[in-house]
Order: C-alpha cells, then structure tokens, then sequence
C-alpha cells in the first residue's frame, strides 16, 4: 500500500513539475516584455548618451555581454530541448516510431535501401509536381522543356528553378537511429567524434581565453546611475536566456517530434510493403 502511494506521489509531482514548465514557457513572451517594461521605466529615471564605438569602455563591455549570451543561449537551449524531450508529443511520435523500427529485421536492410532510393525520387518528383502546380504548370510541360527548352521567359524560370531541385538522400541508418546521425551508413564514428569534441569545447575555449585575460577592478562612486546602468547592460541576459530555453523546448517537441513521425511513417510504408510481397509470394507458392 505504502509503494503504490509513493508511485502516486512521484507521478502527481511530475504533473505539477510539467504544468509548471509548460506554464512558464507558455509565459515567456510576457515575462520578457515585463524586463522590457522594466528597463524602460529604469531608462526614463535618466539621461541616455552612447559610448564611442571605438572606446575601450565599449569593447570591453561587448565582449562581456557577447560571451555571456553565448553561454548562456547555448547552456538553456539544450535544457530547453531536453525538457522537449518529456512532452507528451515528443514521447507519442517517440513510441510510435520505436514500435515501427522494432518490426524491421535483419535480413530487411537490403529491401530497406531499394525503398529508401525509390522513396527519396518520388519525393523529389512530387516537390517539382508542386512547384509546377503552383505556377500552372504540367509536369509533362516541364519534360518537354528538358528536352526542346522553352521560349516563353516565365515559364523557362519556373522550369529551371524546378531543374535545380536536389534529392534528399535517406538511408536505413538515419531511419533506424533515434539519434541524429551523419547520411552515409559506413562512416566510423571516430571521425565524428573529433568534430563532435571540437564544437562542444569551442563555447568553454572561449570563455576560458576571456576570463584568463580579465582584469576587475572596483568602480568607485557607486551612484544610482551607475546602478541602473549596470542593470540595463545585464538587462539582455534573461531575455536571451527565456528565448533559447522556449527555442530548444520547441524544437524537440515540434521539429524532431515530427522527424520521429516521418520515420515512422516511411518505416510503416516499407513494413506494409515487405508483408504485400510475402503474403503474395505464399500465395503463388500454393
């Protein structure tokens, strides 16, 4: 009894957990314009004059606030994306796309590739089917124009933006991994492993090179002014922080939500496919 009350326990404050998150994200807009409002009213309690672009003053405070926004968005985008990664979307496109991958066998790989090409033209072809259409145009006009050319101006642009149109590779790998991965299916990982470390350590190299060169000293003459000052700098701060975190939250629960969809998709056209074949295989063997 006192472990199912636990269990209840967990998941009520995991309710509240998410509808306080989902409350604050769904607030964001408001907190930032309160800041602006803030720093607004702040700015009307003084005199408002620019540095020189050129003074040192201003350098150096640049390189503060660009740092720090740097760090910042980057550090509270991927905790954005990893809150993303809770929501109820992200985790039904997550479990319908598993249950497809999981149906795929070994001995399918060779099946998937064809399927992957056959997929990936057709896509293609329905793009410039589309672009075609929207300008009123056939695609049979279009064939001819790659064949004899064409005379007529507007119709020569719409032909060649849709001659210029590129496939969009796919393969088993990028379908099969949860994770994102590099196109091609024989790369070893090693290679991305030295780009992977480079990028993520470039943001900490950074700031590590600022910081060793840094040199505070105290500001004398605390005034108001300064104060307010001071704050409207940092004022930017929290508003970079508030977008990247809502940013990275919406990219995991919209876009790679709907990435894990589209597998699933293609995953279940291939599945339905591979059971066509085999149960018409069965059928002319008896």
């Amino acid at each position: 009894m006192r472990k199912n009350n636990i269990e209840e326990d967990i998941a009520e404050y995991t309710s509240i957990a998410e509808r306080g998150y989902a409350t604050l994200i769904a607030n964001s807009g408001k907190i930032i314009a309160a800041i602006t409002a803030l720093v607004a009213a702040l700015v009307t309690f003084t005199d408002i004059s620019f540095l020189d672009l050129s003074s040192a003053e201003f350098t150096s405070s640049l390189l503060v606030l660009l740092i720090s926004s740097y760090l910042i968005y980057f550090s509270l985008e991927d905790a954005g994306e990893r809150l993303g990664r809770e929501s109820k979307e992200y985790l039904s496109s997550a479990e319908k796309y598993n249950a497809a991958r999981k149906k795929i066998e070994p001995d399918d790989t060779p099946r998937l590739r064809e399927y992957t090409v056959r997929y990936s033209k057709d896509e293609l072809e329905y793009r410039i089917k589309a672009h075609l259409c929207r300008h009123g145009y056939s695609f049979s006009e279009y064939t001819g124009y790659l064949i004899h050319g064409c005379a007529d101006k507007r119709a020569e642009a719409v032909f060649k933006r849709a001659s210029k149109m590129k496939i969009h590779s796919l393969t088993p790998r990028e379908l099969l991994s949860a994770v994102h991965t590099v196109r091609a299916e024989l790369v070893r990982p090693d290679r991305e492993k030295i780009f992977s470390a480079v990028t993520k350590l470039l943001p900490s190299t950074l700031c590590m090179i600022f910081t060793a060169s840094l040199i505070l000293t105290t500001k004398s003459n605390l005034t108001p002014s300064l104060v307010i000052e001071s704050l409207l700098k940092l004022s930017a701060l929290p508003v970079i922080g508030f977008r990247a975190y809502v940013s990275g939250f919406n990219y995991s629960r919209e876009h790679e939500a709907s990435w894990l969809e589209t597998k699933a998709r293609i995953l279940e056209g291939f599945l339905k496919e591979r059971d066509n074949l085999i149960t018409e295989s069965e059928r002319k063997a008896v």
